[in-house]
């Protein structure tokens, strides 16, 4: 994905009217609103950072730090509980927002240098936008929060906590036109890079393979989910992965809730018996070989009476033919329900018509409907991970490219299941993934060699930063 310095600087200032309690502030006349906004002035003046050619002030920054704190705050809450920032989570935004104003009126400067400008079109596109904006934060503030008597009043009022958040129309005009600017001269540096040499090509090529190596020999069953992803490209691939596709029919709701209720009770009763059992065994192994099971027994509570878990043990043993049963009602009722359809399919199948348009016609998988898995379908192996097990188990069982299975239920539905191709493992050879990898490569060399240029412009600048300056008393 492209590296953007201009997309960061447009989340930075991204603005996002959240009033807070120390906004509350009722007014009494437009005299008393237009004193509290002088008097904010005078605090958000002050400068919090200077480089070679211009300075930084509170209020340059305020609504960048008040979007990015409320998004933090709001994410904290979520994962945490707590909407809380600590005093290093607020330096650290701080720091991030005041050397971005700072990189961006930097990299704004050396456009003019470098002749970059907008056009006429896309200043009035810029101006179009940021009245817009302002319009609408202004009639939220005005509808919501605003205080006062009078329509003058609220009016006054709602400009005075629009000017606490950092909002002004002169603001937003000034984002609207910096993050053009800012793009722009990325993509006049990008431009400078216009080609990959055929060693750094070969370099990046070993990186990419000791790297999938590394990741799917550790973990091959994360292959499977990483090649869903259209634009991947895989530079090794684990052994004992296969293509498939299937064409899904799906039941009514109810029938395939039971086939999975069913399914979870034997399950449960299975795992259930097979700890009794081990817990049995543990009980009443006399060789010294069983030393270990008695410690895993005896680690978390005392050995319990034989005869009791035999009783249980045998308890569970009789529960299974009515919990075997159960399954295959279900499983057989919800092959019932869309028994037409599935006949219906499996003649076509055996008449020789394709399979993909097959799937086209019934399938109800988007996956299969949307690249990359409608060419390659979806790729398996017993190692996956990412798929439903008795999906997986039919469709590694399918003895040739080209075998088609027998209905399967999974918790998606009811699949019909090919087997389209095997992968081959190991590395695929540098000229099979030329264009793509020269493609990234290339991208890479060009973010980086806008990055670079953009922060050596920025150091050349000698920026100060004043962050002790930076009070928000006055909010």
């Amino acid at each position: 994905m492209k590296h953007s310095f201009a997309k960061l600087f447009c989340l930075l200032l991204a603005v996002l009217f959240t009033l807070t309690g120390c906004n509350l502030i009722k007014i009494d006349g437009v005299m008393q609103a237009q004193e509290n906004l002088a008097k904010a002035q005078k605090n958000y003046s002050t400068v919090i950072a200077e480089y070679d050619g211009g300075s930084v002030n509170i209020f340059d920054v305020t609504a960048a730090f008040n979007s990015n704190y409320n998004y933090m705050a709001q994410m904290y809450y979520y994962f945490y509980g707590s909407a809380s920032l600590s005093d290093e989570d607020i330096t650290s935004l701080k720091q991030s927002v005041l050397q971005s104003a700072v990189t961006v009126a930097v990299v704004q400067n050396k456009a003019a240098e470098l002749g970059i400008s907008l056009s006429d079109e896309e200043i009035a596109e810029c101006e179009q936008n940021a009245q817009e904006s302002w319009e609408a934060n202004y009639d939220n503030v005005l509808a919501d929060y605003a205080t006062g008597e009078t329509d003058e009043e609220k009016d006054a009022d709602a400009k005075y906590q629009l000017y606490l958040a950092g909002i002004t129309p002169e603001l937003l005009l000034y984002q609207e036109k910096a993050y053009k600017i800012v793009e722009k001269v990325e993509e006049y540096l990008r431009g400078e890079i216009e080609d990959v040499s055929d060693e750094d090509l070969e370099t990046a090529y070993a990186e990419r393979v000791e790297s999938d190596t590394q990741t799917y020999t550790d973990a091959p069953g994360s292959f499977g989910s990483a090649m869903t992803s259209e634009d991947y490209q895989a530079y090794w691939v684990p052994e004992g992965y296969r293509t498939v596709k299937h064409i899904l029919v799906k039941p009514e709701t109810e029938v395939l809730s039971a086939v999975t209720t069913a399914r979870k009770a034997l399950t449960d009763a299975e795992n259930q018996l097979a700890t009794l059992e081990e817990e049995y065994a543990a009980l009443t192994d006399d060789d010294e070989e069983s030393e270990d099971s008695d410690e895993a027994l005896s680690a978390s509570q005392e050995p319990r009476d034989p005869e009791t878990v035999l009783a249980e043990i045998e308890d569970l043993r009789a529960q299974l033919p009515d919990l075997q049963k159960a399954q295959k009602d279900a499983e057989d009722a919800c092959i019932a329900s869309v028994q037409e359809r599935l006949d219906e399919i499996i003649l076509r199948i055996e008449a020789g018509e394709d399979f993909d348009a097959l799937i086209a016609e019934y399938g109800e998988d988007p996956g299969m409907q949307s690249e990359p898995a409608m060419t390659n379908g979806y790729y398996v192996s017993l190692d996956s991970t990412n798929w439903d097990k008795n999906f997986q188990k039919t469709a590694m069982a399918l003895a040739a490219v080209g075998d088609v299975s027998d209905p399967v239920i999974s918790t998606s539905g009811v699949h019909i299941i090919r087997y389209e191709s095997d992968v081959t493992p190991g590395e695929p050879g540098l000229e099979a993934v030329r264009d793509t990898l020269y493609a990234e490569v290339l991208e890479e060399q060009q973010d980086a060699h806008s990055a670079e240029t953009i922060d050596g412009w920025v150091e050349a600048a000698n920026p100060q930063y004043y962050y002790d300056k930076w009070t928000y008393a006055e909010q």
